[in-house]
């Protein structure tokens, strides 16, 4: 008999949490997959979601994209299938029940691959237009975890059967109802449309930014492009650019001890009052005051 779904999930958070130790983030020997620790409530750092599904053993983590929020507990799954800056926050720890998460990069070429299999069943369609989503963790995607993550334990197998359970978590995913957009984005549809955009200001989120070239860049008309692009990621382009701008500002004066003047200017900004009208805005309070409070928290 199968073991139940909590059974099977406490499982995998004691085998996370042995392989992290007192360890916060931790890549794995499957350079794809990621495991995570938090010890006690906060506000991360803003941060760029590449396309990933992120599995929640225990604890809980918001993760908001814009205006909206995406609260994941140990019944969800969160699936991401364009780049998004997001800014995450953990809302449940404690060193006694430490948040605990599992992070796939996803694989868009075995993605591809998987879709050319004839008996693939047909898409269920999301109610959502978002190129993120909360999904509800079934038993085989906690199973196939499991087997992921035991399998790092044999060096010689991760090699060939890591691929093998990688495509089948793909499998798993695509036929939830948030897998749709993950046949989207390998299918060159809409999400894919976006995302060449999203990789554009990505490189060049420092440059002025020209809506009508970007558009044309990815064949549409300057509407239906800022409408595709709200659709899929909650924000305009130009806010896109400026949360990147502002993400990286904040890194920089964090990690480089950057003044804020001269971090406005490496990402961009022209005017140092703009940045920090933009920036108090973005996170409720004035770059030096914000980065005082981080460094103090940290």
């Amino acid at each position: 008999m199968p073991e139940s779904m909590p059974n099977v999930q406490a499982l995998l958070a004691a085998q996370v949490g042995r392989k992290l130790g007192q360890a916060e983030n931790l890549t794995t020997a499957f350079s794809a997959l990621s495991l995570h620790q938090r010890l006690r409530p906060r506000q991360e750092h803003p941060c760029l979601y590449q396309p990933n599904v992120t599995l929640v053993l225990s604890g809980q983590k918001r993760v908001t994209l814009a205006e909206e929020s995406y609260l994941m507990s140990q019944q969800h799954f969160l699936l991401t299938s364009a780049n998004l800056p997001v800014t995450p926050q953990i809302v449940e720890a404690s060193r006694e029940q430490p948040f605990l998460a599992v992070m796939l990069t996803l694989d868009m070429t075995a993605l591809a691959t998987l879709l050319l299999n004839r008996n693939l069943p047909p898409a269920s369609k999301s109610s959502s237009q978002r190129a993120i989503a909360l999904g509800e963790t079934t038993p085989e995607l906690l199973n196939a975890f499991q087997r992921l993550i035991l399998l790092l334990d044999s060096p010689r197998d991760l090699p060939i059967l890591g691929p093998l359970i990688q495509q089948e978590i793909l499998y798993r995913l695509l036929v939830t109802p948030q897998g749709y957009h993950l046949r989207d984005m390998a299918a060159g549809g809409r999400i894919q449309r976006v995302a060449r955009a999203t990789h554009w200001l990505e490189q060049h989120f420092s440059q002025t930014l020209n809506v009508a070239e970007l558009a044309e860049h990815v064949g549409l008309s300057v509407s239906a492009f800022h409408r595709l692009f709200k659709e899929v990621t909650a924000m305009s382009p130009l806010q896109y650019q400026k949360t990147l701008r502002l993400s990286e500002a904040q890194r920089l004066m964090i990690n480089q001890q950057m003044e804020a003047a001269r971090a406005a200017f490496e990402v961009g900004y022209v005017s140092s009052s703009q940045f920090s009208r933009e920036y108090r805005r973005q996170f409720g309070a004035s770059p030096s005051s914000h980065i005082a409070g981080l460094r103090q928290m940290a």
